[in-house]
């Protein structure tokens, strides 16, 4: 061998410390998690971590038997989430999904497991392997992925290891809206609950009476901020008719694609009217009797009004 660099050492867990480059100290089977690691600052060879039982004292220290995990395998765990807005991300309020299957293929063949009502799933006591996480999506249930669909996780068979979070979400297919009274009840605000709907108010520019913006984490709040919202300002009654639909769309109501005729707007698909929608409440978030905004933003709320009462439709 003519040269040979040696692997890199850096910040250690939560980056406290140094981390050190590690090797197998044997390949017995029986000592699968014994590790020796080494520290230096020179590299001579050929006194190197390929020739561990050579310690050279003025540039590196050998330190042996370091043991990983508790010998009882490799948990490989990971995550199904509701992924509201398709970025792939598990973003603040996007819950997790349980009920959904998750295999895992490897040396010792493939096994499945349900993920947990708060979307978590794992597998325990993995020897070591070339393992691959799978999520299965049922077409049934209307969901489609948002992230990739399996993981690749190579175990050393000696401690946890991350096995990939899983996005899903609601693919859109209809033109069914539902009303703010429906957003406002207990049926809508067990969908608001359980899909994490609260945490999409901060994308959408949302204000209140008097045109300040309004998010919350608390159903009551947002409840009584549906019920309470008038035209006094315009942009407060084109927010709750706004949230219903976004509402809508979030859980599989209505498809984004979905298509609207509209006396004084035209022709426009339900996102493109939500984004003129939110792109107003962003510019004039209080729109009183004779302001140069109101009747615009009256004509973006009769005509989400409509769409959410199916009345508008293509």
């Amino acid at each position: 061998m003519a040269s040979w660099t040696p692997p890199s050492s850096g910040a250690g867990l939560g980056g406290l410390g140094d981390s050190l480059p590690l090797g197998l100290f044997a390949e017995n089977p029986e000592h699968p998690c014994l590790f020796k690691a080494w520290l230096g600052v020179t590299w001579n060879l050929p006194v190197n971590p390929t020739n561990p039982y050579i310690v050279q004292f003025e540039g590196v220290w050998s330190f042996n038997y370091v043991r990983i995990g508790n010998g009882s395998g490799s948990s490989v765990c990971g995550l199904v989430f509701n992924d509201l807005n398709s970025d792939g991300v598990q973003n603040g309020g996007e819950v997790g999904l349980g009920g959904v299957t998750v295999e895992l293929s490897g040396p010792g063949g493939t096994t499945s497991t349900v993920s947990a009502p708060d979307g978590s799933y794992c597998f325990l006591g993995l020897g070591a392997g070339s393992y691959t996480v799978t999520q299965i999506v049922d077409p049934q249930s209307g969901y489609v992925s948002t992230t990739a669909t399996s993981f690749s996780r190579d175990a050393m068979g000696c401690g946890a290891m991350q096995g990939g979070d899983f996005g899903q979400n609601l693919q859109n297919t209809g033109c069914d809206g539902h009303t703010m009274g429906y957003w406002g009840n207990k049926h809508g605000g067990a969908l608001v609950t359980d899909n994490g709907l609260l945490s999409l108010l901060g994308s959408l520019n949302v204000v209140d009476a008097s045109g300040a913006a309004f998010t919350t984490a608390s159903l009551s709040d947002y409840k009584t901020w549906l019920k309470n919202a008038e035209a006094t300002n315009m942009a407060y009654m084109l927010s709750a008719q706004l949230v219903a639909m976004r509402f809508n769309v979030a859980v599989g109501f209505v498809s984004s694609g979905c298509s609207i005729s509209d006396p004084n707007l035209g022709t426009i698909s339900i996102s493109d009217l939500m984004d003129a929608a939110v792109a107003s409440l962003g510019a004039h978030p209080y729109t009183p009797t004779g302001h140069a905004e109101r009747a615009y933003q009256e004509q973006l709320k009769n005509a989400l009004d409509n769409a959410n009462n199916n009345t508008n439709w293509l």
